[in-house]
């Protein structure tokens, strides 16, 4: 019997952010007009971009909101096209980066909002001249001081991303610092986001290495007012009970149920009906442990909702320890040949 199992209370971010500090409803009302939002990210829109994982996260947030928004590859942006849109963000990812000229002359001559996010911004610094237009600048990508806190007035998130674009401010009359990233074992302090008009810069990726505690939770609040649709604040969680397999022990299952149920908590179990170790020989069903299902059908009377986390959890290796869509040993998208599946641990047609 395996050793590496465990509970884990895993916390969505998804849904933490978009109710921390509002309320529901989470559909905004729609009474202005519908916004319009561009979403832009390095490179093309291609499945090996990572760059377009960090832009997709963006758009789900935005479901959150009412808008209309658009999801595509900087290198198909066309002239003018920041025009048709009420705010525009663009997704750096590459530590150098240069987005095309014809995206930077809009972005600079633009009186509409953009929300500039990450790299790409040191050519920016080099085409034009962004003190005199912004009141701040690029200095350098930053790799050694180990940014770990983001502090907004009294609030301090953390970072999980250590590196940073530095950037520099020239003019405090143009420029506003709305947060700084700070260095604990450095001792060093920097803009995190800096606001000049209606341009907003943010020195990485906020869905970076990203936690319950990080600067992604300040960053999807304050979307809110980005958007100009706020409401009234409501802190609430999603809690799921993850990587429940036939082995857990029924007794400890109940003893979950009856504390979330103590506490008022609805929460979710996200079960892997079948267990699967091939290298014991091992494969085993819900329907082999009468005991497990009475215990999973205990929780939901005490509030719990059932989620399918896969089938087995695993491709070649033991269930919960590997990826089931994903070749662990090769790092790479599994490959099989046409009309056939790997079921714990064995190819069949």
């Amino acid at each position: 019997m395996a050793t590496h199992r465990r509970f884990l209370v895993n916390v969505s971010l998804l849904l933490i952010v978009v109710c921390l500090s509002h309320a529901q409803p989470p559909i905004l009302s729609p009474d202005g007009p519908l916004k319009r939002v561009l979403i832009l990210f390095e490179g093309s829109d291609l499945p090996a971009n990572l760059a377009r994982g960090d832009a997709r996260q963006l758009a789900m947030l935005l479901g959150h909101f009412t808008v209309d928004y658009k999801v595509k590859g900087i290198d198909s942006y066309s002239t003018g096209e920041l025009k048709n849109y009420d705010i525009t963000f663009f997704i750096g990812f590459s530590k150098h980066y240069d987005p095309p000229d014809r995206f930077l002359r809009d972005v600079y001559s633009s009186d509409r909002r953009v929300v500039w996010m990450n790299t790409g911004f040191e050519r920016f610094a080099k085409s034009y001249d962004l003190s005199s237009r912004y009141g701040f600048t690029f200095q350098k990508f930053d790799t050694l001081l180990h940014f770990d806190y983001v502090r907004v007035g009294k609030q301090t998130f953390t970072k999980g991303e250590p590196n940073m674009n530095l950037v520099t401010i020239a003019s405090t009359k143009k420029a506003t610092v709305i947060a700084t990233a700070y260095a604990s074992t450095t001792r060093r302090e920097y803009p995190y986001i800096v606001a000049s008009g209606r341009f907003l810069y943010i020195a990485d990726s906020p869905f970076a290495s990203a936690t319950e505690t990080d600067r992604y939770i300040y960053f999807a609040d304050m979307l809110h007012d980005l958007l100009g649709q706020t409401h009234d604040a409501f802190h609430r969680a999603l809690l799921r009970i993850e990587d429940v397999d036939v082995f857990e022990n029924p007794s400890r299952l109940r003893d979950i149920a009856d504390l979330m149920y103590s506490k008022h908590i609805p929460f979710l179990v996200g079960i892997i009906p079948f267990f699967v170790d091939p290298g014991q020989g091992l494969r085993v069903s819900l329907t082999d442990k009468p005991e497990f299902v009475d215990a999973i059908h205990y929780m939901v009377s005490r509030g719990a909702t059932i989620v399918m986390h896969g089938i087995t959890h695993q491709y070649e290796g033991v269930t919960a320890v590997d990826y089931e869509f994903w070749d662990g040993s090769l790092d790479r998208k599994i490959r099989r040949e046409k009309n056939q599946v790997r079921f714990g641990g064995v190819l069949e047609e």
